[in-house]
Protein backbone atom coordinates (compact mmCIF):
# COMPACT_ATOMS: atom_id res chain seq x y z
CA UNK A 1 0.00 0.00 0.00
CA UNK A 2 1.40 3.39 -1.00
CA UNK A 3 1.70 6.26 1.46
CA UNK A 4 0.26 9.75 1.12
CA UNK A 5 3.57 11.27 -0.03
CA UNK A 6 3.37 9.18 -3.21
CA UNK A 7 0.07 10.76 -4.33
CA UNK A 8 0.58 13.14 -7.25
CA UNK A 9 -1.97 15.87 -8.04
CA UNK A 10 -2.26 15.69 -11.83
CA UNK A 11 -3.53 19.25 -12.33
CA UNK A 12 -2.30 21.51 -9.54
CA UNK A 13 -3.98 24.64 -10.98
CA UNK A 14 -6.16 26.40 -8.43
CA UNK A 15 -8.08 29.66 -8.50
CA UNK A 16 -11.36 31.34 -7.78
CA UNK A 17 -14.63 29.45 -8.24
CA UNK A 18 -18.23 30.54 -7.99
CA UNK A 19 -20.01 27.85 -5.95
CA UNK A 20 -23.66 27.47 -4.99
CA UNK A 21 -24.85 24.80 -2.56
CA UNK A 22 -28.58 24.03 -2.35
CA UNK A 23 -30.12 21.68 0.19
CA UNK A 24 -33.70 20.35 0.01
CA UNK A 25 -35.53 20.90 3.29
CA UNK A 26 -37.94 18.50 4.95
CA UNK A 27 -36.46 15.25 3.66
CA UNK A 28 -35.79 13.85 7.12
CA UNK A 29 -39.41 14.49 8.12
CA UNK A 30 -40.58 12.24 5.28
CA UNK A 31 -38.04 9.45 5.78
CA UNK A 32 -38.24 9.12 9.56
CA UNK A 33 -41.99 8.41 9.53
CA UNK A 34 -41.50 4.68 8.96
CA UNK A 35 -38.01 3.67 10.00
CA UNK A 36 -37.18 0.10 11.06
CA UNK A 37 -37.54 -2.43 12.37
CA UNK A 38 -40.03 -3.42 9.66
CA UNK A 39 -41.83 -6.29 11.30
CA UNK A 40 -44.83 -6.39 9.00
CA UNK A 41 -45.47 -6.13 5.25
CA UNK A 42 -47.47 -2.97 5.91
CA UNK A 43 -44.53 -1.32 7.68
CA UNK A 44 -42.18 -2.26 4.86
CA UNK A 45 -44.56 -0.92 2.19
CA UNK A 46 -45.00 2.34 4.10
CA UNK A 47 -41.22 2.80 4.27
CA UNK A 48 -40.91 2.16 0.53
CA UNK A 49 -43.61 4.75 -0.17
CA UNK A 50 -41.69 7.25 1.95
CA UNK A 51 -38.55 6.65 -0.09
CA UNK A 52 -40.43 7.24 -3.34
CA UNK A 53 -41.91 10.45 -1.95
CA UNK A 54 -38.52 11.69 -0.74
CA UNK A 55 -36.83 10.99 -4.08
CA UNK A 56 -39.25 13.12 -6.12
CA UNK A 57 -37.83 16.55 -5.11
CA UNK A 58 -34.29 15.22 -5.61
CA UNK A 59 -35.16 14.23 -9.18
CA UNK A 60 -36.73 17.68 -9.73
CA UNK A 61 -33.60 19.48 -8.52
CA UNK A 62 -31.19 17.34 -10.52
CA UNK A 63 -33.28 17.71 -13.68
CA UNK A 64 -33.17 21.47 -13.24
CA UNK A 65 -29.39 21.42 -13.08
CA UNK A 66 -29.51 20.95 -16.86
CA UNK A 67 -31.79 23.99 -17.24
CA UNK A 68 -29.51 25.98 -14.95
CA UNK A 69 -26.52 25.14 -17.13
CA UNK A 70 -28.36 26.21 -20.28
CA UNK A 71 -29.28 29.56 -18.74
CA UNK A 72 -25.75 30.14 -17.57
CA UNK A 73 -24.22 29.26 -20.94
CA UNK A 74 -26.67 31.56 -22.71
CA UNK A 75 -25.85 34.43 -20.35
CA UNK A 76 -22.07 34.11 -20.84
CA UNK A 77 -21.99 33.31 -24.58
CA UNK A 78 -22.32 36.95 -25.69
CA UNK A 79 -19.33 37.95 -23.58
CA UNK A 80 -17.19 35.18 -25.06
CA UNK A 81 -18.24 36.21 -28.58
CA UNK A 82 -17.45 39.87 -27.88
CA UNK A 83 -13.99 39.19 -26.44
CA UNK A 84 -12.56 35.99 -28.00
CA UNK A 85 -9.78 35.79 -25.43
CA UNK A 86 -12.39 35.68 -22.68
CA UNK A 87 -12.54 32.09 -21.40
CA UNK A 88 -15.56 30.02 -22.37
CA UNK A 89 -16.63 28.89 -18.91
CA UNK A 90 -18.87 25.92 -18.12
CA UNK A 91 -21.29 25.54 -15.27
CA UNK A 92 -20.76 22.15 -13.67
CA UNK A 93 -22.69 20.30 -11.00
CA UNK A 94 -22.41 17.54 -8.46
CA UNK A 95 -25.08 16.03 -6.25
CA UNK A 96 -25.12 13.82 -3.20
CA UNK A 97 -28.39 12.83 -1.61
CA UNK A 98 -30.65 15.86 -1.22
CA UNK A 99 -27.83 18.37 -1.73
CA UNK A 100 -26.72 19.86 -5.06
CA UNK A 101 -23.59 21.91 -5.78
CA UNK A 102 -23.19 24.11 -8.85
CA UNK A 103 -19.86 25.68 -9.71
CA UNK A 104 -17.84 27.41 -12.39
CA UNK A 105 -14.18 28.36 -12.68
CA UNK A 106 -13.80 32.14 -12.66
CA UNK A 107 -10.13 32.82 -13.28
CA UNK A 108 -8.16 33.26 -16.47
CA UNK A 109 -5.54 30.48 -16.67
CA UNK A 110 -2.71 33.03 -16.69
CA UNK A 111 -4.28 35.12 -13.91
CA UNK A 112 -5.79 32.93 -11.18
CA UNK A 113 -6.28 35.91 -8.86
CA UNK A 114 -8.53 37.80 -11.30
CA UNK A 115 -12.16 36.64 -11.04
CA UNK A 116 -14.53 37.46 -13.88
CA UNK A 117 -17.79 39.27 -13.12
CA UNK A 118 -19.93 38.08 -16.08
CA UNK A 119 -19.67 34.51 -14.80
CA UNK A 120 -20.56 35.62 -11.26
CA UNK A 121 -23.63 37.55 -12.43
CA UNK A 122 -24.81 34.67 -14.62
CA UNK A 123 -24.30 32.22 -11.76
CA UNK A 124 -26.29 34.35 -9.31
CA UNK A 125 -29.18 34.77 -11.73
CA UNK A 126 -29.27 31.03 -12.41
CA UNK A 127 -29.41 30.29 -8.67
CA UNK A 128 -32.15 32.90 -8.14
CA UNK A 129 -34.31 31.40 -10.89
CA UNK A 130 -33.87 27.82 -9.72
CA UNK A 131 -34.63 28.81 -6.12
CA UNK A 132 -37.84 30.64 -7.05
CA UNK A 133 -39.00 27.88 -9.39
CA UNK A 134 -38.26 25.28 -6.72
CA UNK A 135 -40.60 27.03 -4.29
CA UNK A 136 -43.25 27.22 -7.00
CA UNK A 137 -42.80 23.46 -7.54
CA UNK A 138 -43.15 22.87 -3.76
CA UNK A 139 -39.47 22.03 -3.31
CA UNK A 140 -38.16 24.13 -0.38
CA UNK A 141 -34.46 24.95 -0.53
CA UNK A 142 -31.83 26.47 1.71
CA UNK A 143 -28.40 27.35 0.42
CA UNK A 144 -25.33 29.52 0.10
CA UNK A 145 -23.21 31.07 -2.64
CA UNK A 146 -19.60 32.12 -2.40
CA UNK A 147 -16.54 32.96 -4.48
CA UNK A 148 -13.46 31.25 -3.06
CA UNK A 149 -10.35 29.27 -3.93
CA UNK A 150 -10.74 25.72 -5.19
CA UNK A 151 -9.65 23.14 -7.73
CA UNK A 152 -11.49 20.72 -10.02
CA UNK A 153 -8.92 17.95 -10.30
CA UNK A 154 -11.78 15.45 -9.98
CA UNK A 155 -14.15 15.13 -12.92
CA UNK A 156 -17.36 17.17 -12.42
CA UNK A 157 -16.33 18.01 -8.85
CA UNK A 158 -14.86 21.02 -7.11
CA UNK A 159 -12.95 21.00 -3.84
CA UNK A 160 -11.25 23.55 -1.63
CA UNK A 161 -12.16 26.59 0.43
CA UNK A 162 -15.03 27.28 -1.98
CA UNK A 163 -16.82 24.05 -1.05
CA UNK A 164 -15.96 24.35 2.64
CA UNK A 165 -17.30 27.91 2.82
CA UNK A 166 -20.60 27.23 1.07
CA UNK A 167 -21.23 24.19 3.27
CA UNK A 168 -20.49 26.24 6.38
CA UNK A 169 -22.75 29.13 5.36
CA UNK A 170 -25.58 26.85 4.22
CA UNK A 171 -25.58 24.85 7.45
CA UNK A 172 -24.90 27.63 9.95
CA UNK A 173 -26.02 30.97 8.48
CA UNK A 174 -28.84 30.35 6.02
CA UNK A 175 -31.19 29.00 8.75
CA UNK A 176 -34.34 29.74 6.75
CA UNK A 177 -35.72 29.15 3.26
CA UNK A 178 -33.21 31.34 1.41
CA UNK A 179 -29.70 31.44 -0.14
CA UNK A 180 -27.09 33.47 1.75
CA UNK A 181 -24.12 35.17 0.07
CA UNK A 182 -20.63 34.73 1.49
CA UNK A 183 -18.28 37.62 2.38
CA UNK A 184 -15.85 37.08 -0.51
CA UNK A 185 -18.67 37.22 -3.04
CA UNK A 186 -19.99 40.43 -1.49
CA UNK A 187 -16.52 41.97 -1.49
CA UNK A 188 -15.92 41.01 -5.10
CA UNK A 189 -19.20 42.54 -6.25
CA UNK A 190 -18.52 45.77 -4.35
CA UNK A 191 -15.02 46.12 -5.78
CA UNK A 192 -16.20 45.26 -9.31
CA UNK A 193 -18.67 48.14 -9.29
CA UNK A 194 -15.76 50.58 -8.87
CA UNK A 195 -13.50 49.22 -11.63
CA UNK A 196 -12.20 51.94 -13.97
CA UNK A 197 -13.69 51.31 -17.44
CA UNK A 198 -10.30 51.55 -19.16
CA UNK A 199 -10.65 48.48 -21.39
CA UNK A 200 -13.48 46.44 -22.86
CA UNK A 201 -12.80 43.74 -20.29
CA UNK A 202 -12.93 46.01 -17.23
CA UNK A 203 -15.98 47.80 -18.62
CA UNK A 204 -17.77 44.46 -18.89
CA UNK A 205 -16.68 43.45 -15.40
CA UNK A 206 -18.02 46.71 -14.03
CA UNK A 207 -21.34 46.38 -15.85
CA UNK A 208 -21.83 42.78 -14.73
CA UNK A 209 -20.84 43.72 -11.18
CA UNK A 210 -23.83 46.08 -11.23
CA UNK A 211 -26.00 43.21 -12.42
CA UNK A 212 -24.65 40.95 -9.68
CA UNK A 213 -25.30 43.65 -7.09
CA UNK A 214 -28.93 43.76 -8.23
CA UNK A 215 -29.20 40.02 -7.55
CA UNK A 216 -28.26 40.48 -3.89
CA UNK A 217 -30.28 42.07 -1.12
CA UNK A 218 -30.26 42.35 2.65
CA UNK A 219 -32.73 40.26 4.63
CA UNK A 220 -34.43 41.52 7.80
CA UNK A 221 -31.78 39.92 10.05
CA UNK A 222 -28.93 41.62 8.19
CA UNK A 223 -27.83 38.62 6.10
CA UNK A 224 -27.09 39.28 2.43
CA UNK A 225 -29.11 36.84 0.35
CA UNK A 226 -29.81 36.06 -3.31
CA UNK A 227 -32.74 38.22 -4.38
CA UNK A 228 -35.02 35.81 -6.22
CA UNK A 229 -37.82 38.42 -6.44
CA UNK A 230 -35.87 41.38 -7.84
CA UNK A 231 -35.94 43.11 -11.22
CA UNK A 232 -32.80 41.31 -12.41
CA UNK A 233 -34.66 37.99 -12.19
CA UNK A 234 -37.74 39.37 -13.96
CA UNK A 235 -35.70 40.69 -16.93
CA UNK A 236 -36.64 39.15 -20.26
CA UNK A 237 -40.05 37.96 -19.11
CA UNK A 238 -42.81 39.60 -21.14
CA UNK A 239 -45.31 36.77 -20.87
CA UNK A 240 -46.19 37.03 -17.18
CA UNK A 241 -44.52 33.72 -16.28
CA UNK A 242 -42.46 35.42 -13.57
CA UNK A 243 -45.52 36.79 -11.76
CA UNK A 244 -47.27 33.43 -11.97
CA UNK A 245 -44.21 31.66 -10.58
CA UNK A 246 -43.92 34.19 -7.74
CA UNK A 247 -47.57 33.68 -6.79
CA UNK A 248 -47.19 29.88 -6.72
CA UNK A 249 -44.03 30.17 -4.61
CA UNK A 250 -45.70 32.60 -2.20
CA UNK A 251 -48.73 30.32 -1.84
CA UNK A 252 -46.48 27.34 -1.08
CA UNK A 253 -44.54 29.26 1.58
CA UNK A 254 -47.79 30.33 3.31
CA UNK A 255 -49.16 26.78 3.14
CA UNK A 256 -46.06 25.31 4.79
CA UNK A 257 -46.10 27.99 7.47
CA UNK A 258 -49.74 27.14 8.29
CA UNK A 259 -48.95 23.41 8.23
CA UNK A 260 -46.27 23.69 10.90
CA UNK A 261 -48.23 26.18 13.02
CA UNK A 262 -51.13 23.73 13.12
CA UNK A 263 -48.68 21.13 14.42
CA UNK A 264 -47.48 23.63 17.05
CA UNK A 265 -43.97 23.49 15.66
CA UNK A 266 -42.95 27.14 15.83
CA UNK A 267 -39.34 26.42 14.87
CA UNK A 268 -40.30 24.83 11.53
CA UNK A 269 -43.04 27.38 10.93
CA UNK A 270 -40.51 30.15 11.53
CA UNK A 271 -38.38 29.06 8.59
CA UNK A 272 -41.34 29.74 6.32
CA UNK A 273 -42.50 32.83 8.24
CA UNK A 274 -39.16 34.42 7.38
CA UNK A 275 -39.63 33.62 3.69
CA UNK A 276 -43.26 34.83 3.72
CA UNK A 277 -42.15 38.14 5.23
CA UNK A 278 -39.55 38.50 2.47
CA UNK A 279 -42.22 38.01 -0.21
CA UNK A 280 -44.45 40.59 1.44
CA UNK A 281 -41.65 43.16 1.78
CA UNK A 282 -40.54 42.75 -1.83
CA UNK A 283 -43.98 42.35 -3.40
CA UNK A 284 -46.67 43.77 -1.11
CA UNK A 285 -50.14 42.27 -1.64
Amino acid sequence: MSNLDSVVVQDPTSGYYFVAMLDILGQRDVLKQHMGPHESPESLQAAMRDVQEAVRPIIWLRNNLRIMRERYNEATKDVHDLIPQYPDFRLEGQSFGDTAVFFTRLYRPNSPDSPLMPAVAAGLRSVALVFLEALAAKVPLRGAVEVEIGTDVFRDEVYGQCLCATHLYESERAKYVRVVAGPELRRLVRSGRHLPPLTTSTSLDRRFAETASGLLTQDSDGETIVDYLGTEVRKGDSSGVFDTTVQKAYSFVKERERFWLEKSNKDRAGKYSFARAFFERKRPT
